[in-house]
């Protein structure tokens, strides 16, 4: 991908190292996790020169920067689909009451000036109200960016543009709905505790193939050449070695390779380094 300076300050919601996060004593929305690896500060370092993002310093010297602008609206729109999609799908799964969920929504759209069509299902009219709800939640995240927009430019601006927005109040009981009844349902807790043993899996023999590459100090053609069972599964998963010439590259290559997999993939590897013969 060759994304551009842009692009890569928009996505940086948390434009510091963890490092810097923990040394930081400043409450400001932007410290609240990390967003660039260590490895990584000096290339967003050139990032952030280039937007002219605020440069700050931790007591112990070391840098942050104050978020790009677009990165607001990068923080809404996450937001917004996120809780409302998670809203949406836990009435089609059963997890919550159609009724319920659609009576959420309404706090985000208002209520309709007429009456609820006798033949639309529920399950229609909580789709309809989900596209409504995008909508409106839109509007009123453009709304506060414009309304804070001096501060943001600034790089002052210290909140969500959600949690100063017109639906602020919707958006909190969203949050508090699902932290209490979504995100701890029982479908979603047994697949938590699958996905948990499918990474571990994965990890581990990952881990274990990391480790001989170290002993062969980090010389991935040796390794290639003297284990046979390693050859053969970083040819089946198509990993890439390149780059990985100590712990840290190590580390970071596993988890990347871990972290760029799509349920189905994560499985099928499994299934494989597990010996399970596909049914």
């Amino acid at each position: 991908m060759r994304l551009s300076y842009a692009t890569l300050g928009a996505f940086a919601k948390y434009p510091c190292t963890k490092a810097a996060a923990e040394d930081a004593q400043t409450a400001y929305v932007g410290l609240k996790k990390f967003g660039s690896f260590a490895g990584e500060e000096a290339l967003f370092a050139e990032v952030a020169s280039a937007l002219g993002l605020p440069e700050e310093r931790t007591p112990k010297g070391l840098r942050w920067w104050r978020r790009h602008p677009l990165a607001f609206l990068v923080e809404a729109a996450d937001d917004i689909c996120y809780r409302i999609l998670d809203l949406e799908d836990a009435a089609t799964v059963g997890d919550l009451d159609s009724a319920v969920v659609s009576e959420i929504l309404e706090e985000i759209t208002g209520t309709p000036n007429r009456a609820p069509d006798p033949l639309m299902t529920l399950s229609d009219r909580t789709g309809m109200l989900r596209a409504m709800a995008i909508g409106a939640a839109i509007d009123s995240a453009v709304a506060a960016f414009l309304d804070n927009y001096d501060a943001i430019m600034a790089g002052t601006f210290d909140d969500g543009l959600m949690e100063v927005s017109s639906k602020a109040e919707a958006f909190a009981r969203l949050k508090d709905i699902s932290n209490a009844r979504i995100f701890t349902a029982r479908r979603k807790t047994e697949l938590e505790v699958v996905g948990r043993k499918v990474l571990f899996t994965i990890l581990d023999e990952f881990h274990s193939l990391f480790l001989a590459l170290r002993d062969c100090s980090w010389d991935a053609e040796k390794l290639l050449q003297q284990h046979g069972y390693w050859t053969q599964l970083v040819r089946a998963v198509d990993l890439d070695l390149r780059g990985v010439e100590d712990d840290y590259t190590a580390a970071h290559a596993l988890t990347d390779f871990v972290s760029g997999m799509t349920d189905r993939y994560a499985l099928r590897v499994r299934d494989m380094i597990t010996g399970q013969v596909p049914g």
